[in-house]
């Protein structure tokens, strides 16, 4: 059984973007990642690789290192474009690409935080995964001095 609480529940459009099955993934490095768990755009620069087809505007997942999703969120690039990208700087879009893009791959309101950096109010608990932590005095009850 997993348990989720959140601070504040998902606006629609965001419930939306998690309802629409992701066309792709962008897997991100250590620096992106933390930039978008809390809360900034993806810009090329930390995008370590891509699979899958997509166009501008479906949704892709996004991936650590480690292969967690971290994210979710609709791309301004197609997947044919983005590794044109990488590596530049976003003043050098126009001249890869030969049109005028926006700077970033994902803009910051159009992606799903799916998992959160730790000391955030989200938590997820999995009930099988809690134990029982003896107390450094031992169980009270046989310790007592009660007569």
């Amino acid at each position: 059984c997993i348990m989720a609480i959140s601070e504040r529940p998902p606006k629609p459009t965001k419930k939306w973007i998690l309802s629409i099955s992701p066309k792709g993934v962008i897997v991100v490095d250590d620096g992106a990642k933390r930039a978008l768990l809390s809360r900034k755009s993806l810009f090329a620069a930390g995008i370590v690789s891509i699979s899958g087809t997509f166009s501008s505007q479906d949704a892709v997942q996004v991936m650590d290192l480690e292969e967690n999703e971290i994210a979710r969120g609709l791309v301004n690039y197609n997947s044919s474009d983005i590794p044109k990208l990488l590596g530049k700087s976003s003043q050098d879009y126009e001249e890869a690409l030969g049109f005028h893009g926006p700077e970033e791959i994902l803009y910051r309101y159009n992606i799903v935080r799916t998992s959160h950096r730790t000391g955030s109010l989200t938590v997820a608990l999995s009930l099988n995964d809690l134990t029982t932590i003896p107390s450094p005095e031992g169980n009270r009850d046989e310790d007592s001095d009660s007569g």
